[in-house]
């Protein structure tokens, strides 16, 4: 019925110690609040507010948290990066059938990955790199140059390292990637 997205970006706001700026929770705020009067306007009876790696991975996330409980009146429940693997999962199980293969969701602070055999998940991971965090981490300008984009491949290949397979797990032949990074990547192939 309703579909509506804001883009924040909220890791331009965290500083080098992890903690999210007084700024980045006030944008934070006047975004809730936005969503919050649409909701009330169409009588939503009830609203569930969470948040993934872009709260989960600050050092000040009980801060923030509190700050906009105080100024909106929602609690924000942060979700674990089990959790929000799974939640991929079960959403892209409302769009299409699944036997085995790879989920993959790069979101702006995570990566989350199931592994799904006979349409169940038998692993789930998620590492922190994100489209964001590693543009905010890696690159100086608009593009990365050489050195930053191979700085990149190593970071994401140690990460990938510590993410093993389940056993007796078959070959991947099929990858399904999910979110806002898959989206534009698919726009740009277009």
């Amino acid at each position: 019925m309703l579909s509506k997205k804001e883009t924040v970006g909220l890791i331009r706001y965290v500083d080098k110690t992890g903690n999210l700026s007084r700024e980045g929770i006030s944008k934070l705020i006047q975004i809730l609040r936005t969503y919050k009067a649409t909701l009330e306007a169409l009588s939503v009876d009830e609203m569930f507010s969470f948040a993934t790696a872009s709260l989960r991975n600050l050092s000040n996330t009980e801060e923030v948290l509190d700050r906009v409980k105080k100024r909106t009146g929602l609690c924000i429940q942060i979700l674990t990066g089990y959790e929000e693997a799974l939640f991929d999962y079960y959403g892209l199980l409302q769009e299409i059938n699944v036997n085995r293969g790879l989920l993959m969701d790069v979101g702006g602070g995570s990566t989350e990955l199931v592994f799904m055999k006979k349409s169940m998940p038998t692993a789930a991971h998620s590492i922190d790199i994100g489209s964001l965090n590693l543009y905010t981490g890696f690159v100086s300008s608009i593009l990365p140059t050489e050195k930053e984009i191979e700085k990149i491949r190593v970071h994401v290949a140690n990460q990938l390292s510590t993410i093993t397979k389940p056993p007796r797990f078959p070959s991947i032949d099929t990858l399904y990637s999910i979110g806002g990074t898959a989206r534009t990547a698919q726009l740009l192939y277009r």
